[in-house]
C-alpha cells in the first residue's frame, strides 16, 4: 500500500487512481479538521500567521507531502497510459491542462498488456512482481 501513495514506478488502473485521490482529499479534510479543532472555533487563511509556528511547520510539511502523493498517483496513471510521467506537467496549461488530465488519467482505459512501465493491472494472470518491460523491446511502430 505504501508503494501506491509513495512510489513512482510501476501503473495504477483507474480504480486504483480513483480509490488513491479519494484518500488523498480525505486525508486533506481531516488535516484541515484538525486544525480547525487545534487553532480554535474557525481558520480562515488569514489566520494561519497567528498559528503557533510548531503548528505552521506541521501543516507546511503535510502539504508538501499531500503535494507529492499527488504526483506519484498521476505519474503511474501517466504509466499505464504508456507516457512519460513527465506528462503531470500538462496541467500546468490553464483550463485545457487540467480537462487533459482529468480525461487520460481519469476516464481512459490504460495500455492493454505490459508496457515500458511494468505490466498491465488489469490483468490478473501476469506476476505484478516482475520487472518493467525494456523501451528496446516494445515495438515503436505499427503493427506489420
Amino acid at each position: 500500500m505504501l508503494n501506491l501513495f509513495f512510489g513512482f514506478n510501476g501503473r495504477i488502473n483507474r480504480a486504483r487512481f480513483w480509490f488513491a485521490e479519494l484518500v488523498r482529499w480525505i486525508a486533506l479534510g481531516g488535516l484541515l479538521a484538525l486544525m480547525v479543532l487545534v487553532s480554535g472555533d474557525s481558520w480562515t487563511r488569514s489566520d494561519f500567521d497567528q498559528l503557533p509556528v510548531p503548528l505552521r511547520i506541521f501543516w507546511g510539511v503535510t502539504g508538501v507531502i499531500w503535494l507529492y502523493v499527488g504526483l506519484v498517483i498521476q505519474v503511474k496513471r501517466w504509466h499505464d497510459r504508456n507516457k512519460s510521467g513527465l506528462w503531470v506537467l500538462i496541467a500546468i496549461i490553464p483550463y485545457i491542462g487540467a480537462l487533459w488530465t482529468f480525461i487520460e488519467c481519469g476516464c481512459l482505459r490504460g495500455t492493454a498488456g505490459a508496457n515500458r512501465f511494468g505490466p498491465d493491472p488489469l490483468d490478473k494472470t501476469a506476476a505484478h512482481d516482475a520487472p518493467a518491460v525494456t523501451p528496446s523491446s516494445v515495438p515503436s511502430g505499427p503493427a506489420p
